[in-house]
């Protein structure tokens, strides 16, 4: 059973990596919720198997952001896979954006 769940957390991570791997250096618009569900789409399956663990966004609609998509991907998923690995019994991660003046704050809270 330690060898089965072993194998998926490693496959997870290996899932994950290609997801961020690959900076290509290319400034964009992008849109910050978009790219906030995204990661949380991919390290979902990193949910499973931790009890009691929350997810929670409060994500509000905002200026696009001019980042290279990758580097941002890759940022927001490290912190979330920190998040969820500083709480292995639980609690509440949440990821939030807001806008102040032309400035877009993506925070992520465990």
């Amino acid at each position: 059973m330690i060898e089965k769940a072993a194998r998926r957390g490693a496959e997870i991570i290996a899932r994950v990596r290609e997801y961020v791997r690959g900076a290509t250096g290319k400034i964009e618009s992008l849109d910050s919720t978009t790219v906030i569900r995204e990661v949380l789409d991919v390290t979902e399956p990193m949910w499973y198997g931790i009890p009691d663990l929350h997810v929670d966004t409060n994500l509000h609609a905002s200026s696009p952001v001019r980042a290279n998509g990758a580097d941002l991907r890759r940022i927001l998923t490290n912190l979330v896979v920190n998040a969820i690995q500083a709480m292995p019994d639980g609690g509440l991660l949440t990821v939030s954006t807001s806008q102040a003046g032309a400035r877009v704050y993506i925070t992520v809270e465990d």
